[in-house]
């Protein structure tokens, strides 16, 4: 390098370095913005995509961004520590779920889930026509009957049968061996027999017993026993074993939507609406719409910008970028033409 070029380039890296301190950052940030927003002002998000919206390449960057989405461990070690952490902190066990939601808020949340009449019933019909369901209901009142027959006062009034009820179900079972199985031949198949109009009468009944006022009951009670208790309190079951456990769980189901078609094509799809809607919108509408006005923008940005410039300057970090950056062009021979001869 000349030492005509090098001292421009030193000349040059210490004016960049003061352009980056202090008023004259502020002012760098709010010309930068201020650029950004006219180039953008007859901007659409179109044009951002190319005229017209390249399916497969968006389709790609999707498959690739969901295939690399499997969690590290090292990951979910940092997730575990900091939610065992709150688990355990005092902000946790101090402050209340009614500081969390207000009552308004919840009783939309329950004026929702009541709306939802159809849907209810539907959970219920699923619920009860289940093969687990028929067999639950079908041991309870065989249970019920069995016991009723062999220790309430059925046989006891009967003559001859009251000493041994004395005894007990011992007793019973001693004088009359088979009336055991006697039971469980008669009247287990008569409870499956009529298992389906069990059912039925079991689903009406259900649908009656959670109605609007039965859930609107329900919420009420729920807020009086959990509204002022501390976040803690509510949830004091969830220990550090369950905190991993949902980890891992999350970390499984991330990697199946990684792996599925379906989520790839779903995001495309929703890719692909989004800018039929909103395509032809101004960049500038759509950022003021999402709340992020040039003012706003510029504000915050200034906020952060001059703890993270002095960071990165008193670091060296940002001299030793911009001396990568200048110096090939001042080793260029075009600057060794221009400085040598003042022709290029």
């Amino acid at each position: 390098m000349l030492d005509k070029a090098e001292k421009l380039f030193e000349a040059q890296v210490r004016h960049i370095l003061e352009e980056y301190e202090g008023e004259k950052l502020n002012t760098k940030i709010a010309n930068a913005i201020e650029i950004l927003y006219q180039l953008l002002e007859d901007k659409t998000a179109k044009d951002l995509v190319g005229q017209g919206l390249n399916q497969e390449r968006i389709k790609s960057t999707l498959s690739r961004a969901l295939s690399s989405a499997s969690v590290k461990d090292e990951l979910l070690d940092m997730v575990y520590t900091v939610l065992v952490g709150m688990l355990e902190s005092e902000l946790y066990k101090t402050n209340s779920f009614d500081e969390l939601i207000s009552k308004n808020s919840y009783d939309l949340v329950i004026e929702k889930i009541i709306g939802y009449e159809e849907f209810r019933h539907k959970i219920i019909s699923c619920a009860v026509d289940s093969e687990v369901y028929a067999e639950l209901i079908s041991d309870v009142l065989y249970q019920g009957i069995k016991d009723y027959i062999l220790e309430e006062n059925f046989l006891a009034k009967m003559r001859g049968v009251s000493s041994l009820f004395k005894a007990g179900k011992w007793g019973v079972n001693k004088s009359m061996p088979k009336l055991d199985s006697m039971v469980e031949n008669t009247v287990k198949p008569y409870i499956q027999s009529n298992i389906k109009r069990t059912i039925s009468l079991s689903k009406t009944s259900l649908n009656r017993a959670l109605d609007e006022k039965r859930i609107e009951g329900i919420a009420e009670n729920t807020w009086q026993d959990f509204g002022s208790q501390p976040l803690s309190c509510v949830a004091r079951r969830v220990d550090e074993k369950d905190v991993d456990d949902l980890l891992c769980i999350a970390s499984h189901v991330l990697e199946d939507f990684g792996q599925s078609t379906f989520i790839v094509e779903l995001c495309s799809q929703m890719i692909e609406l989004w800018l039929e809607i909103y395509g032809n919108e101004s960049i500038e509408d759509l950022l003021n719409s999402l709340g992020l006005d040039k003012d706003l923008l510029a504000a915050e940005i200034q906020a952060h910008a001059p703890h993270i410039s002095q960071w990165v300057i008193e670091n060296g970090y940002l001299e030793s970028w911009i001396r990568t950056e200048l110096k090939p062009f001042y080793e260029s021979v075009a600057v060794e033409i221009i400085l040598g001869s003042g022709e290029l």
